[in-house]
């Protein structure tokens, strides 16, 4: 549904007289409302004759002028069509303005009709049988179940070479810039016919989503493809909006514009599950019966998504869906990114001089990147500026109990681990050698560094991939040393064409660090048809990118096993296949007793014998958990603890010794509850 805005000269001697009257001398407006009351009549007949698609009405007058909306669906009506049936009822000399205007401001204008007693009609009667929501009505329900907020996009569109440079100046994606080119391409027609394709766009956060909106929806517009300058934007979407009968007429009273659905929002577990299980199945159904006149626009924000994969594929399984990501630039574009954003605010004026402060350490940053450099930019300005009694304030810090430990010391601190510690020292000795061949101008003898991480649960794999890009970073052998940690749901797309996509932005994100991909093994196992897909890109990558980014895969060791043994192409760029051992009684109680030193806590001899006999029992029971259950486990003690204290001290001071202090009653008698798929815990502290 579109809505415009007139303005007209007219020529009509009826109305001129009553407007004048006999003598020709200017009388009261409301001499002529009972004349335009019978033409409002008129086109109320109309609107009933062209099956409610299209309304007209006068909403105020002058000696010169008629202002008037009208609403009209846009497959069966166009501009040229309303100004010839406003001409049938009223003799109209000039068309002097028109321009389109918001559902929630056309709904005004027929409040002003009203209150002019130009017509009788209730607006929002009519809006209801035009079936078009107002946005930001005032309705409890509404509020209820989502929020709906309208934008027209008005101002010069862009052509081809501007709207990829806007493209660019937001980080734009590959993805992105391909799609604008297949919008301007010249194989297409200029006709508005439906809409070929939807979008399904990914972000890190709602402020880059709507940045890629903002360039999208002017070069549609600009094509074509879109009618209307009209569009609706979709947030905090209920699990139960399924239940609210006008939904539905959202994106019927946008056939010619587009809809931007906000799919973020409370995470679709637990007793909203079905809610939203529902709503994906109303959300597919509305894109399969109206998107061939309403663009849907589907925002994702990463890890804040409100509908599971299955979900999802109920929605965007109704049509031809594009995905587009959130980009990727170099440190110019970021800060280039950063500063436009600057000046686009409501105090800019208070602009800093070295605004790359902001920005983290990284070589490739992501539009989310420079969304969060602002919004500390845009923080520290609200109390240094505006709120200036706020500007000693500090955030509340913890205190560090201790100098932190540097990564290569806290690395050969940590219990076992031998082998991965003599690897470590291996790669830091061959790239210091390398690094001096660079100076004495020897060529450097490259060589693959990725390295496959075999070992059960809790046995410091995330760990040391995370200390070792701090080392390698301290001794230069990454520029940057930061760890992206991701698995199968990460690296999978939901629809053909966008895993590949998908990967390569995660290689781009860990540019001068690591890729972690913990259970690759995922990629390659059960109903998986984009696993192949993945791993023929992730081999592919590893070697375009081998300069730049240091692969780990981890897992379990046979399925590791299985998975490497299977992939010729991987197995070919593992320079390092490295097994972390489960931890024997004593290593896990050496573990404990790092663990005791950091909280400050001295475990009594009893009690360290009774750790060792349960640690010396639970070695032959698969996936115990290794360090991950002694943390869990001394977590129970501490619980024991509290209650053993808060029972014995009713009502008594306290000191320290014995605070700190973990006695052989603390010690739980069982750690069954604490084992993988256990569920014989029962609700409570320990017995």
């Amino acid at each position: 549904m579109l809505f415009k805005r007139f303005v007209f000269n007219y020529d009509d001697e009826k109305m001129m007289k009553q407007m004048y009257g006999k003598d020709g001398e200017r009388t009261y407006m409301s001499l002529s409302r009972d004349y335009v009351f019978e033409l409002n009549r008129k086109y109320e007949a109309i609107f009933k004759e062209k099956n409610k698609n299209l309304y007209l009405c006068i909403y105020d007058v002058d000696e010169k002028h008629i202002e008037a909306v009208c609403a009209y669906r846009s497959s069966e009506y166009n501009l040229d069509d309303c100004i010839e049936i406003f001409a049938s009822v009223v003799n109209i000399k000039k068309l002097v303005e028109e321009e389109e205007i918001t559902n929630k401001i056309f709904c005004r204008y027929l409040e002003k009709a009203s209150c002019n007693n130009l017509s009788n009609r209730s607006p929002s009667k009519i809006i209801e049988e035009l079936q078009a929501n107002i946005a930001e009505r005032e309705s409890v329900f509404e509020r209820r179940y989502f929020k709906l907020t309208e934008e027209l996009y008005d101002g010069k569109l862009p052509g081809l070479k501007n709207s990829l440079e806007q493209a660019k100046k937001i980080m734009a994606s590959d993805s992105m810039i391909e799609e604008i080119k297949r919008i301007y391409s010249k194989e297409n027609e200029k006709t508005f016919y439906g809409h070929p394709v939807h979008y399904y766009i990914t972000a890190g956060s709602w402020g880059a989503a709507r940045d890629m909106v903002d360039v999208l929806i002017p070069a549609l517009l600009k094509n074509n493809r879109l009618q209307s300058k009209r569009v609706t934007f979709v947030n905090e979407i209920s699990p139960n909006v399924n239940r609210y009968d006008n939904f539905e007429n959202i994106f019927i009273s946008s056939a010619g514009s587009a809809v931007v659905v906000d799919l973020s929002g409370e995470s679709s577990v637990g007793q909203y599950a079905t809610g939203y299980q529902k709503n994906a199945a109303q959300l597919g159904k509305f894109l399969g019966e109206y998107g061939k006149d309403t663009l849907f626009i589907f925002v994702e924000v990463v890890g804040n998504v409100i509908f599971r994969d299955d979900n999802l594929g109920a929605i965007i399984g109704n049509g031809d869906i594009v995905r587009i990501e959130e980009g990727f630039g170099d440190y110019d574009e970021a800060l280039n990114y950063l500063n436009d954003l600057v000046e686009k605010s409501n105090f800019v004026k208070y602009k800093e001089k070295n605004m790359q402060k902001y920005l983290p350490d990284k070589l490739t940053f992501s539009v989310s990147d420079v969304y969060s450099a602002y919004d500390k930019w845009y923080g520290k300005g609200l109390k240094t500026h505006i709120y200036k009694a706020y500007q000693a304030f500090e955030s509340v810090k913890i205190e560090k109990k201790k100098v932190e430990t540097k990564p290569y010391q806290k690395l050969n601190e940590m219990v076992g681990l031998v082998e991965i510690k003599n690897v470590v020292n291996e790669i830091v000795a061959y790239e210091k050698l390398q690094a001096s061949r660079k100076q004495l101008g020897l060529e450097e003898v490259k060589s693959a560094r990725n390295m496959l991480f075999y070992g059960e649960p809790g046995t410091a794999k995330t760990t040391v991939a995370r200390l070792l890009g701090q080392i390698l970073k301290e001794e230069g052998v990454l520029d940057v040393g930061h760890v992206v940690e991701c698995g199968r749901q990460d690296l999978i797309g939901k629809y053909v064409g966008w895993t590949a996509k998908i990967v390569e932005e995660k290689f781009k994100e860990a540019r001068g660090g690591i890729l972690f991909i913990d259970e690759a093994y995922a990629l390659s196992e059960g109903e998986n048809h984009f696993g192949p897909e993945a791993i023929s890109t992730l081999v592919q990558l590893m070697e375009n990118y081998r300069e730049e980014v240091i692969v780990i895969l981890a897992g379990y060791p046979e399925r590791m096993e299985r998975f490497i043994e299977a992939n010729e192409g991987l197995r070919s760029r593992v320079a390092f296949q490295l097994n972390f051992p489960n931890y024997n009684a004593q290593e896990l109680l050496d573990i404990m007793s790092l663990m005791l030193k950091d909280k400050q806590l001295i475990m009594s001899d009893e009690a360290m014998n009774k750790c060792y006999e349960l640690f010396e029992s639970i070695m032959n029971i698969p996936n115990f958990g290794n360090g991950r259950f002694v943390r869990n486990f001394l977590e129970q003690i501490e619980l024991k603890q509290a209650v053993r204290l808060s029972s014995e001290y009713i009502d008594k001071e306290i000191d320290k010794d014995t605070i700190k202090a973990i006695e052989l009653e603390d010690i739980p008698e069982s750690y069954n509850f604490l084992l993988p798929n256990n569920n014989t815990r029962k609700m409570g502290l320990i017995d």
